[in-house]
């Protein structure tokens, strides 16, 4: 049996979770269970062939890949032994406090709370962190300020540039579409300020390639839709601008500090 970075530092017993993963899928193809979950077919893809470079799911994505009542899986198979492979104690919490950037943590970046609360009744806290991550991953100073609307959060970095993010969360498919109108909703009322940069998040890929099919480039706004597989990194990424903005944006410099592309 190969020991894997991964089972060294977490206890992910890598064989196990492929086993039961391959007897969840059933019968399925992984883009037919794909399209059922709402998570990528490399994701799953990962899982099922105890790929080598897995991270360690989250308690929530192994979830989704069962359903929420295990409705999605074949052969009996639970949620609660996909936690157990991927080396999750009974009743362990997934990533109890948030967890930011080591460089943010030490800007001063105190923003724990306030984004519990904002998201506490309908999203969880992960897409602040998502994000910061990959912006302090792609050299953004963290040296910025973070404020919080019901809906959305805005990242300005020192050059007074800012980043709307609007998270598009979906663990159900079933409320794919309501989530898809309420994340355009926020966009139009967001678009009432002078801000340039929007950015949407979503952790589902179906609700991924609508929004991306969906949204029109505006002649005034940059907009791209950001895609986690794993609620831990950005997988994808797709701009909503026309090759003529782009190549303005390039040339001018319109952009300075806020990286653009976060995969």
């Amino acid at each position: 049996m190969k020991n894997t970075n991964i089972e060294k530092r977490t206890g992910v017993d890598l064989e196990e979770l492929s086993r039961l993963s391959r007897l969840c899928v059933g019968s399925r193809t992984l883009v037919d269970y794909s399209k059922l979950t709402g998570l990528s077919t490399s994701f799953i893809s990962k899982i099922v062939n105890a790929s080598d470079n897995l991270a360690r799911p989250t308690k929530r994505s192994l979830r989704r890949f069962t359903g929420a009542n295990n409705e999605y899986a074949e052969n009996g198979i639970t949620a609660e032994q996909l936690f157990t492979a991927a080396g999750y104690e009974p009743d362990e919490t997934d990533n109890p406090e948030p967890c930011f950037p080591r460089a943010a943590q030490n800007s001063g970046l105190r923003a724990a709370d306030a984004v519990a609360s904002v998201y506490s009744s309908k999203s969880p806290v992960f897409p602040l962190e998502v994000v910061l991550k990959a912006l302090v991953g792609k050299g953004m100073v963290p040296d910025f300020t973070i404020s919080f609307k019901p809906s959305s959060f805005t990242i300005k970095g020192n050059s007074e540039e800012e980043l709307t993010v609007i998270p598009a969360l979906c663990a159900d498919n079933e409320k794919r579409a309501i989530v898809e109108s309420t994340a355009m909703a926020n966009l139009v009322t967001s678009f009432r300020n002078d801000r340039i940069l929007y950015f949407f998040l979503t952790d589902n890929q179906l609700l991924y390639e609508d929004l991306c099919s969906l949204l029109k480039p505006s002649e005034e706004k940059i907009i791209s839709v950001l895609y986690t597989a794993d609620d831990k990194e950005i997988t994808d990424q797709k701009f909503i601008v026309s090759d003529e903005q782009m190549r303005w944006i390039r040339d001018n410099g319109q952009i300075k500090e806020m990286p653009l592309s976060l995969v």
